[in-house]
């Protein structure tokens, strides 16, 4: 891959970047609705942008919650004092 291809290309990590840039623009410069948390804030962006990337195509748009299950241990990392 040469210099120009590289710098063509974008990275996942530069792409959430570009989220979280776009989400601050949009939410925190200007107040016409107040949205709280800043992952809802994130999630609003996101649909706000894939809106206009689909805009003409008939096919419905739609967010998909992932499903997963937090295990929570309780054992400790450290030798008991017993």
């Amino acid at each position: 891959m040469d210099l120009s291809e590289k710098y063509e290309r974008l990275y996942f990590m530069e792409f959430l970047e570009f989220l979280v840039r776009a989400t601050f623009l949009k939410f925190d410069f200007t107040q016409e609705e107040f949205v709280p948390g800043f992952s809802a804030r994130v999630e609003k962006t996101i649909d706000w942008l894939f809106k206009e990337i689909y805009k003409g195509n008939d096919a419905p748009l739609e967010r998909v919650k992932p499903e997963f299950e937090i295990e929570v241990s309780s054992e400790s990392d450290y030798d008991s004092d017993d």
